[in-house]
């Protein structure tokens, strides 16, 4: 009876977890379930991205290589035009197998024209050249808040 209520305990306990797992958060659904393209307005905007791994030698507390994840991107519109000049950044992650991953640095440059709206983040997970992982980006453009993501985004060799 004891194996069997601490089974039924287990089950129930990952249950819990899973369904904490599908909630969405505010701002759309969850970053890994967002489209790959965002109507916004009359346009449809989608993401540019180079990631690679970056093996420089830190300074500091914690000498040596860093070996951590970065990215350089843009916030385009598919097919071209202007960007809503009311468009934010809010977020970004690395989704590598379905988790979610901060970055520590992020330099939001924001619109570089009517066009680019550019960022850079920097020592995120450490993954090896080769890895593909989706990045998704949480913005806001008129008041409303969404997530689009990158697809299949292949970490570059090593520079």
């Amino acid at each position: 009876m004891i194996r069997r209520t601490l089974a039924v305990s287990a089950v129930l306990v990952m249950l819990a977890a899973c369904a904490g797992d599908t909630a969405a958060p505010e701002g759309g659904p969850a970053p890994r379930e967002a489209p790959t393209e965002l109507a916004v307005g009359g346009s449809r905007i989608r993401l540019s991205t180079y990631a690679w791994q970056d093996q420089m030698p830190t300074v500091g507390d914690e000498p040596g290589p860093c070996a951590s994840l970065c990215v350089s991107g843009t916030v385009e519109v598919a097919g071209g035009g202007p960007l809503p000049e009311d468009l934010e950044v809010l977020d970004i992650v690395a989704l590598v197998e379905g988790e979610e991953h901060a970055f520590e640095e992020v330099e939001l440059t924001g619109l570089l024209g009517p066009s680019n709206y550019e960022f850079v983040v920097r020592r995120g997970p450490a993954l090896v050249p080769g890895t593909t992982f989706d990045l998704a980006v949480q913005l806001e453009v008129g008041g409303e808040v969404a997530w689009v993501r990158a697809p299949r985004v292949v970490v570059e060799r090593t520079v």
